[in-house]
């Protein structure tokens, strides 16, 4: 809150201006503006006489309405009481202030459901707000911390789901990935996720299963299916979205061109770190004159040297602590022969079809031999400048990749919860990722040049990754002393960042 109060200045989180004036539109009868209509004003911030009156179209609108209804309750408080726009742009930062607090409360929740002891639950929720981007996030007007908050607690309760099987914590689930859904279109690609994992997993037969299947997945897709219709009626495309109606203009441009060419996984890794302003430096200006001769495109930067590289560091060791559990989890499953017990669910009727040791070996080994091989080719092929450069990011990209592929063998084959819960999180990321990665080439098809590698975008998957890697170091000696060096470099990282980038170039911004 101090942050969003004191430090971060107006407009400076991307697109900062269109979410908040779609929060204003909410309060002013217009609880679903259209996209191509809907308009950024010029006074959204401020009031300056003389000022071009540039209406820009507001792209954001785009996104389904939940975060901006709940920003906009204190938005219209405190507009009861002033017409101060610098006091009336602070009032909505306040949801994703009180998002972040409660995410890191959520994740807390999870761990200790998991058995992890309260002291390394806490340092281990607490690692998502070592993140600069996070708390830059959580500072402004966006949409992306409130989303995280929702995938979060739909995770606290698949989490509950895969371990005891109650019925009532898949209900749950599905509703908060409803919640995500009437949050953001991105979030779409999770709940397909989330709720394949609850079929896969659910413990019911015959025509009871059916029916609770139908009943969770319902619940879940509902709001994403309302938008699409709404998407359909105004645009004849359930998946309108601003670009939409782009035409292809690169060709002979192949994905592996794409791979070799552009830095995708090292821009990925810097802008999940830190990727900060965009168009605070124009909130400022007193005059007219100033507007019209310094506002001109957005101002960014993100944060690198020492800050970013211990980041990266321990980003590449929490992988390998996460792949050295995976490995031995998928190891461990080949020597358990699981007892014929009938049906009981997907999950179960696989793990006792894959029965034989001698299968689960070979499985376990084409898996090791197939990921030991990706990974060699992806290093020897990617985008790459400089080894010293990247060779932290990238080695904690394609290891992690790793890990989910490796972990499929533990999704099929293992009978005990917490280890196919530490397969889930990488794989999932490691899905979404290479969904982003397509989606970034097809970008160069229309445009030309990459577009939409923003690390924001995974965050709602980090509650479930953080899940699997605090399963994942459960067993290990030093649980609590890895969890320390962690946050204590984290922290350092943290502050450095604040110090030396952030901070800097709030006041370099400000006319």
């Amino acid at each position: 809150m101090f942050l969003a109060i004191f430090v971060t200045p107006p407009g400076d989180l991307p697109d900062e201006s269109g979410h908040y004036a779609y929060v204003v539109d909410m309060t002013k009868g217009r609880p679903f503006p259209l996209l191509n209509q809907a308009e950024i004003p010029p006074n959204l911030w401020r009031d300056i006489e003389g000022a071009p009156d540039r209406h820009r179209k507001n792209y954001i609108v785009q996104h389904p309405p939940l975060y901006y209804g709940v920003a906009a309750i204190p938005y219209a408080i405190v507009h009861k009481f002033t017409e101060d726009k610098q006091i009336l742009s602070r009032a909505p930062r306040m949801v994703t202030a009180l998002s972040l607090g409660l995410l890191v409360f959520v994740l807390f929740r999870m761990l200790t459901f998991l058995g992890i002891a309260e002291g390394p639950a806490l340092a281990g929720a607490s690692l998502i707000g070592f993140i600069p981007m996070v708390t830059h996030l959580a500072s402004g007007i966006s949409n992306d911390l409130f989303l995280t908050l929702m995938a979060a607690l739909a995770t606290l309760y698949l989490v509950k789901y895969v371990v005891d099987g109650h019925i009532r914590h898949a209900y749950a689930c599905a509703f908060w990935l409803a919640c995500a859904g009437a949050t953001k279109m991105t979030a779409w690609i999770l709940i397909a996720a989330y709720v394949g994992i609850l079929l896969f997993e659910m413990r019911k037969r015959g025509l009871l299963w059916i029916g609770h299947a139908l009943a969770v997945s319902l619940l879940s897709v509902s709001t994403a299916l309302w938008w699409m219709r709404r998407n359909i009626y105004h645009f004849g495309d359930p998946f309108f979205v601003y670009g939409s109606h782009l035409k292809q203009q690169v060709f002979d441009y192949s994905l592996l061109d794409y791979f070799r060419q552009q830095p995708f996984f090292e821009w990925l890794m810097y802008h999940f770190y830190a990727l900060m302003g965009f168009s605070g430096y124009c909130q400022t200006p007193q005059t007219a004159e100033q507007v019209q001769r310094l506002c001109h495109g957005a101002k960014m930067f993100r944060v690198e040297g020492p800050s970013y590289w211990v980041f990266t560091a321990l980003a590449l060791v929490c992988v390998l602590a996460l792949l050295v559990g995976i490995t031995r989890n998928a190891w461990r499953a080949t020597a358990v022969r699981p007892e014929t017990k009938g049906w009981t669910s997907f999950q179960a009727w696989l793990s006792s079809l894959l029965g034989n040791g001698s299968l689960r070996k070979l499985i376990f080994v084409l898996l090791f031999a197939a990921g030991t091989a990706g990974v060699t080719w992806a290093l020897m092929n990617s985008h790459n400048d400089s080894w010293n450069a990247t060779a932290l990011p990238f080695g904690a990209s394609f290891l992690l990749a790793f890990a989910g592929f490796l972990g499929i063998a533990s999704v099929f084959t293992s009978e005990q919860p917490q280890q196919r819960l530490t397969a889930y999180g990488p794989l999932l990321l490691t899905l979404f990722v290479a969904l982003l990665f397509y989606k970034g080439y097809q970008a160069v098809l229309l445009t030309g040049a990459p577009h939409g590698i923003q690390g924001r975008y995974l965050l709602p998957f980090v509650p479930l990754l953080l899940a699997s890697f605090m399963l994942a170091t459960k067993t290990f000696r030093y649980q609590a002393q890895l969890l320390f060096v962690i946050c204590l470099g984290m922290g350092w990282a943290y502050a450095n960042a604040y110090a030396t980038y952030v901070l800097p170039f709030f006041q370099f911004v400000r006319i």
